[in-house]
Formats: structure tokens, sequence, C-alpha cells
């Protein structure tokens, strides 16, 4: 037989391809095994060892991890006073465990054939970190960072109408910049992450103002945000009656109230006369039917921006005319005497816009951002007091017969309440008595014949305060979690030290509005607008 290999050429490539061969067979070899086997040894997160887990479990393990290590309390220091944070509850991580998780299955190959090869063989596996760099959710933080330091900052929104239909913006901030905070707060958790004390400098700043100058309804700036709305229904055949709401509505619509602003529903609306562009309207001709509506379709959107009330009135009997709202959430006016005055308590501006289209008449609050906080109002259950009719003997009224002439209208009281929730977690802040309004009864006065007999009346129970509302007012947090803490102690004190980390557990570790017959009949004994 030939030989086929002359020479030390031929050996050398033999060798040559059988190490080429053997490289292949050992970098297919390693592939297989460390997908088999998980996460390569020595990857650590946070100083915690991720060897052989699967990226599920590796994913579980860093949440783990990341909700032990960040859970801790932080401590923001504010000129003597110590503020407390906690995860979850004021601020919150951006953390995508499972692209952790993969980014940790990957450290290793970018290593040669030879190298990854020498580690297996020699167990000599260097220490690598996860690179993870804490950021803060912005949006989630800044607004419950502001609200938790709303006594030492102030971010406050004003906005002036400009030419046309722009609008000029004025961001002023005071005290804590929450920006910076929250800067601070990340620098924090790079810097060292497994601090267990952890205090946050909160440097105060001088006043900073910022000018903006955008559309009315510009989408990213501008008045977008719809914080409260309510529609009714106008049922009134009368076109004055429709013309005096539309009126209204123009003269209403487009007032912006900025922080601390008055709202005076009698002085932007004005005199109901017909110099002032009000028309007659309903049976007895009165001047200005129907403003009444908008005002009591305003006074619960009103409500619920947080607003505070300077000034309501209910109406004296609770009319049927009165079915587009709920008892206790009513609104009377009447020409320079009874008003609906409000402030604005926010830190933002509020655009009032007011609209009657066909008989659907809607009133909402808009503004350029949402605030902090939400709101819930909690009418309680009404106390109805039954009416009287007075019987009266006529001889025109043949027998068996009944004329009505006053409609009996039954008395009630209502206490209505409104409570503040955190927007983000929906944790109850604080709640208040917002009115405890008591409706006359009217009684009723019906003719009848001589020899009629009087049924006898339904007794009633005495009418009750009510007590307890419907809504069980919440019980205010410890102390500590919504007052600021007590100065920090100085040396040597006996503070109760923090408790001691323990490692993650687990291994891996609507609406109509008057009726035809009381409605346009504006001569009630109360002279309020309907």
């Amino acid at each position: 037989m030939r030989r086929h290999f002359r020479g030390r050429g031929d050996v050398l490539i033999v060798l040559g391809m059988t190490g080429v061969i053997l490289t292949l067979l050992s970098y297919i070899g390693l592939k297989i095994y460390f997908k088999a086997s998980g996460i390569r040894p020595g990857v650590h997160f946070l100083g915690y060892d991720l060897t052989g887990l699967k990226v599920n479990d590796a994913a579980t393990r860093i949440g783990q991890i990341v909700d032990w290590v960040y859970g801790e309390p932080v401590y923001l220091k504010f000129q003597n006073s110590l503020w407390l944070l906690r995860a979850q509850k004021h601020f919150k991580l951006q953390v995508d465990p499972t692209v952790l998780a993969l980014e940790a299955s990957k450290i290793g190959e970018k290593k040669s054939v030879y190298q990854q090869l020498y580690d297996w063989l020699t167990l000599n596996y260097p220490k690598v970190e996860i690179p993870f760099s804490p950021a803060l959710d912005r949006k989630f933080t800044q607004t419950n960072v502001a609200a938790r330091l709303s006594k030492i900052a102030s971010n406050r929104i004003y906005a002036r109408p400009l030419a046309g239909t722009q609008v000029e913006l004025t961001y002023e901030s005071k005290g804590a910049s929450i920006d910076a905070v929250m800067d601070a707060l990340e620098a924090s958790f790079r810097k060292d992450p497994l601090l267990e004390r952890r205090v946050v400098d909160v440097v105060p700043r001088d006043a900073a103002t910022s000018r903006r100058a955008v559309p009315l309804f510009d989408p990213k700036y501008g008045f977008t945000v719809v914080l409260a709305t309510k529609s009714s229904v106008v049922e009134s055949a009368d076109p004055s009656t429709f013309d005096n709401i539309v009126l209204a509505c123009q003269r209403i619509s487009g007032v912006m109230l900025n922080p601390g602003d008055i709202f005076s529903f009698n002085r932007v609306v004005g005199e109901r006369t017909i110099r002032g562009g009000f028309k007659a309207s309903g049976s007895r001709r009165a001047v200005g039917i129907g403003v009444g509506q908008l005002s009591s379709t305003m006074y619960e959107p009103v409500l619920r921006v947080g607003a505070k009330i300077l000034e309501r009135h209910r109406h004296v009997f609770w009319y049927p005319e009165l079915k587009f709202t709920s008892p206790g959430l009513d609104a009377a006016v009447t020409d320079g005497n009874w008003d609906l005055r409000f402030q604005n308590e926010t830190d933002l501006p509020l655009l009032l816009l007011a609209s009657l289209k066909a008989d659907r008449l809607t009133f909402e609050i808009r503004s350029v951002q949402e605030p902090p906080f939400k709101i819930e109002l909690h009418p309680g259950k009404p106390l109805k007091i039954p009416f009287k009719t007075d019987w009266v003997k006529d001889t025109r009224v043949r027998s068996g017969d009944q004329r009505v002439d006053i409609t009996g209208i039954e008395g009630m009281r209502v206490r209505t309440y409104r409570t503040w929730f955190t927007r983000e977690e929906s944790r109850k802040e604080k709640e208040e008595l917002v009115s405890d309004d008591e409706y006359q009864r009217r009684n009723a006065v019906v003719r009848v014949n001589p020899g009629f007999v009087p049924p006898p009346e339904p007794k009633a129970e005495p009418p009750k305060p009510q007590d307890e509302p419907d809504f069980k007012p919440v019980k205010k947090p410890p102390k500590d979690e919504e007052e600021p803490a007590q100065e920090e102690p100085a040396a040597g004190t006996d503070e109760e030290p923090p408790p001691t980390r323990k490692p993650p557990a687990g291994d891996p570790d609507e609406p109509a509005t008057r009726g035809q017959d009381d409605a346009e009949d504006t001569t009630a004994t109360d002279g309020e607008e309907r």
C-alpha cells in the first residue's frame, strides 16, 4: 500500500486538523454543558451568587434580591428633620428581572474557547457582577415624594392666557427640589446598594421659575387632563330656558383658576336680568330660569378636584325636578344673594369648561397634569321625613273628588363626606365632612267634600341625626408614617437600631332636571333659581 503521509509536513497537518476538531468539539460540549447547567459559575448580582440557576429561576431570585436590598427604609434629611420613605409606597425602581437574568446567562460567552476550557478544568471562575444601574420610576416617585414633602417643597404651575389660543405656563419651585431629591436617591442607591441605614440629604434651594408658552390644548403641556366632569339633561319645553343656560356656559367656559384663586358663580355669570342678556321663561315668565341647574351640575366636579368650598347652599326643599343630582350634592344660587364660591387649593391651574349640546349640559375641569391625589365622595343614606296632609273642607268639591292645592314634599337629612387617596397606591390620606344638609318638608294641601273622612296620618319616627355615616372615616396612620421623624439623634443617644437584614427567602433564594309644573315656577318660598 502506498504511504499517504510523507514527511514532517503531513504530520503537522494531521495534528492541526485534530486540534481544530477537538476545539470545535470542546466548544460545542461547553455550550451544551453551560446551557444545561444554567448560569456560569462566578456570576453575581449585588454580591449574591447566581451559579447554576436557569433564566426563570434567576429572574425570580433577582426580584427577591431587589425587593430585599432596596426595600429598606430611606430617610430624607431636611433642616434637622428626617422624613421616612418606603419602597413601593413613596418611590419605585425600574427593574426588569428577566432582562437581568438573560444578561447573566450571557456572561462568559465572549471568552475564548481555550479560556472557557481552562476555567472549567481548573475550576477557576473569577467573580463577575451583572451590570446594574438602579433608576427610579420618575412619574411614580415624583407624585408620591411630592405629596410626602408637601410641607417642605412647593412645585406649582400658573397659567396666563395669551393672544389667540396660546397660554403661558409658569413653573415655580420652592424649598426642596423634587428632581434633586430623586437624583440624590439614585446616586445613593448606585454608590452603596447594601447600606443598612440610608440617609439622603435634601439641599434647600431658592425659588426657581421657568416659563413656557404653548397652545391651550397642546398634547404635551396643555390643558388635556380631565380632572372631573359631570353631565345632566335639561328637560324644558321653553327655548328661553336653553338660551339662559347657554349664556351662563359661555361666561363660565374658559375661566382659569391658578393656585389660590377664588371662583364666584354670581360674579362670573352676572346678574340674571334682561339687560344682562338673560330671558324670561317658565309659567311666571321669571328671568334666568335654568341657571341653577348649571351651578348644581358644577358642584360635584368641584368637590372631586379638591377645591375648598367657601360658600354653597342647599335647596330649601328637595324638589322632584332635582333628580339629575343626589341629595347633598346640589348647589342653589340666587341673583345677588346665594352664591357658589370655591378656592383652588391645588398646585395646578384649573380650566373650567361648560357646554350645552342638544339637551345635555356638561361641565368639566381640566389641568395640565394629574394631581398627586384622587378624591371620592360618600353621600350618606338620606334620613327621610314624611310630609303631612292638610284636608280643607270645600262644598264646591264633589263627594269622592280631591283637589290638590299644594303638592307635598318629604323632608330629608343627609351628610356628605369627601376622602383623599394617593393616586398611585390608592392609600387613604384624610377625609372630611363636606356638608350636613337638612331639607325641609312641605305639607300637602288638599280640598275635599265636607263629608270626606280623612285617613289617619302615618306615624313617623322622629328624625334622628346620623351618628355614623355610611362611610366609616379612616383611622389615622401611625405618626411615624405621616409626620416627619424627630430630629436626627446626636451621637451617643440611645436610638433603637434598624432591624438587621435577612436574606430573601426561597431557593433560589342621569339625569333629568325639572318637570313642567314646578320647574318653571320661580316664586317658590325659598326664592332660589332652578
